[in-house]
């Protein structure tokens, strides 16, 4: 199974050679680099150019932001797994074996994020459970933008599912930065079943220029971001034509952890989806008959 690695960068010289070489060290050998260099201004060309390695593709571009840079490199790759790299990141060693493991082992998985370890200005693991499955995620998604993934370089998607999603380009403008919400809310959108799988396996590098966490924003940047998200979703529901439909409900709804909370959870989902009133109360008799269902968990 191969793997294509999908390095975006832009001005981040300094960082380029060691997370290169953290691809070129993988346990797991069969891959590709696409390394798309987004209008750099900095020596970041002539620093990857200086890397020696024929599964190296360098594909040079005007300045576009991620989303841009994300639609360039997804038409590029050529790998059964598309895997996501900031290039001030880096992996571990054993990240590709691993995800590559876990996808042939888990045959219905379609997108796989990983845990984190954070290095730079803030050290730590980043750690949220037990390998798990999210399952299908089209209704909270829609309907509580509920965000089930984690950051670029943690990322990885199957290239058949993700080509039903990009090439993103009507809309590369809105997602000059943080476009790892469009992998993770379109592959949502698109049907993907999700897995997480609880190990360190990418290291965050946390800087200035690139942590949101914490930060405060204006209230205009608020507002053209959720008109960027509302303009996302539109978007990706005209193209997927996945809709809605009674049965995907309950596949997501089983896919879940099944507790109180849970329950009315997805009651509340149930009460604003777009489906049928005779349909609305068919899926809740389901859901209360199930005879597995248990409501012990709060």
């Amino acid at each position: 199974m191969k793997a294509s690695v999908l390095i975006n960068n832009f001005n981040y010289a300094k960082y380029i050679k060691q997370c290169v070489q953290s691809v070129l060290n993988q346990s797991y050998q069969d891959f590709e680099i696409i390394f798309v260099d987004d209008g750099s201004t900095d020596d970041s060309l002539e620093v990857v150019s200086e890397i020696k390695d024929v599964r190296i593709n360098i594909l040079k571009k005007n300045n576009g932001g991620q989303l841009s840079a994300f639609n360039a490199a997804v038409i590029k790759a050529t790998g059964s797994v598309l895997f996501f790299l900031d290039s001030d990141d880096m992996y571990d060693s054993h990240y590709l074996e691993e995800a590559i493991n876990f996808y042939k082992s888990n045959l219905d998985c379609d997108f796989l994020y990983v845990g984190k370890r954070f290095f730079g200005a803030k050290e730590g693991v980043f750690s949220s459970g037990e390998t798990r499955t999210d399952g299908y995620t089209y209704y909270s998604s829609l309907y509580k933008r509920k965000w089930y993934g984690s950051v670029t370089s943690a990322v990885s998607v199957k290239r058949d599912v993700l080509l039903k999603l990009f090439p993103l380009e009507s809309i590369e403008s809105d997602w000059v930065t943080r476009a790892d919400d469009c992998l993770v809310w379109g592959s949502s959108l698109i049907g993907a079943k999700k897995y997480y799988l609880d190990k360190p396996l990418v290291m965050y590098r946390v800087h200035d220029s690139n942590n949101f966490h914490g930060k405060k924003f204006d209230a205009s940047y608020c507002w053209k971001r959720e008109i960027s998200i509302a303009r996302f979703f539109n978007l990706v529901a005209y193209k997927s034509g996945f809709g809605e439909t009674p049965s995907l409900f309950l596949m997501e709804f089983f896919s879940k952890e099944k507790t109180a909370n849970r329950f009315f959870y997805y009651f509340y989902i149930l009460i604003k989806a777009r489906l049928p009133v005779g349909s609305k109360l068919a899926i809740l008799l389901k859901m209360i008959l199930k005879k597995n269902m248990s409501f012990t968990n709060c």
